[in-house]
């Protein structure tokens, strides 16, 4: 009778990536910002897996001119980013966790590019500076 060798295999700390083990390289306020400011400015329903996920600024900001209106919709897109990102947040330490965004400024420029300033706080209670410029 031959027996089986079966060998436990310890779950990877980070990602894998072709059978290769990759430690987590971003954390922190890093992360936090970037997954802000991915799902910010993925459009809604560009993800085939979650048609949820993302805003509608791309699309609002670039094909309307008047400032009120963009200024606007970087407010609605914020707070429905914030809002997502909750609810995907849970679980998640302290500091890498959303848990507001203020719109500081949005500034249009005349050739259609929108500048953003927004103050970022994690749940730890620390808060970010961020500026984002966008270009049409």
């Amino acid at each position: 009778m031959q027996t089986l060798g079966l060998k436990t295999v310890p779950e990877p700390k980070g990602y894998q990536i072709f059978g290769f083990d990759f430690e987590k390289s971003v954390d922190g306020y890093d992360a936090l910002i970037q997954r802000f400011i991915k799902f910010f400015l993925t459009p809604i329903g560009s993800d085939p897996l979650d048609l949820e996920y993302g805003t509608t600024f791309a699309r609002d900001a670039f094909t309307t001119i008047d400032a009120l209106s963009v200024e606007a919709s970087v407010v609605q897109s914020v707070d429905y980013t914030v809002e997502k990102l909750s609810e995907m947040d849970v679980g998640r330490e302290p500091e890498n966790a959303l848990s507001t965004a203020n719109v500081l400024q949005v500034t249009v420029e005349p050739g259609g590019s929108v500048t953003i300033k927004l103050e970022l706080v994690n749940k730890a209670g620390t808060s970010y500076l961020v500026g984002l410029a966008v270009g049409a």
